[in-house]
């Protein structure tokens, strides 16, 4: 894409709109154009699904009232782009990306991330999984729900404010002043079937305030 090929005037764009401190912020692993029109016909979504690039087509409706529907005609399955200096950095620091992980944690936590990302995909037909370099982001209007895996548990943060909830010390915790992939203010701690049912009313309360 001609984006990835101008990263540093997109950087400036992102710093003259909202501030320096949100470009460090930009994760060019899984880069996406969104086109959007009234109407796609079946061939346009054919030569899409074809081309394998990250592509999206949205389909919208006007309604009365100044509403407008929108649909996802189609969601593409890429490989995040890998840089070469982000080969460099991984050999170096030995960190596994996200689908690295999920060929390498065990079974036991390979068995709770399906579960886990089923139940986040039952809550809604709104909800879309987007791949990233390091989580697995889960989205209604705008993230819901982060997912990162380890060897021994299943982390979530998800979009709630930690001072609205019963804090449980190896289960939840306050994230607001702690570094960590993804967005969410409310790490859950899930390494087993128990703690993964004590999660599921805090994932459905993040779906319903998004």
């Amino acid at each position: 894409m001609a984006l990835l090929d101008h990263k540093d005037a997109f950087h400036m764009l992102v710093a003259e709109k909202y501030g320096y401190e949100y470009v460090k912020n930009i994760d060019w692993s899984a880069p996406c154009v969104i086109c959007i029109a009234s109407n796609f016909t079946r061939y346009d979504i054919h030569a899409i699904n074809q081309m394998q690039k990250n592509i999206k087509l949205v389909k919208y409706k006007k309604y009365s009232n100044d509403l407008i529907l929108f649909e996802h005609l189609n969601s593409p399955k890429v490989e995040n782009i890998v840089h070469q200096k982000d080969l460099i950095s991984r050999k170096n620091n030995n960190y596994k990306t996200h689908v690295e992980k999920l060929k390498t944690v065990p079974e036991k936590i390979n068995i709770l991330y399906d579960s886990i990302c089923n139940y986040i995909e039952s809550l809604g037909d709104d909800i879309e999984s987007n791949q990233l370099k390091y989580y697995l982001a889960y989205k209604k209007v705008q993230n819901m729900a982060c997912i990162e895996l380890y060897n021994k548990y299943v982390a979530i943060y998800l979009k709630l404010n930690p001072d609205k909830i019963k804090l449980e010390e190896g289960f939840t915790r306050d994230m607001r002043n702690i570094g960590h992939y993804g967005t969410g203010d409310l790490e859950i701690i899930i390494k087993d079937e128990q703690s993964f049912e004590k999660a599921k009313s805090l994932i459905e309360k993040a779906y319903n305030e998004m």
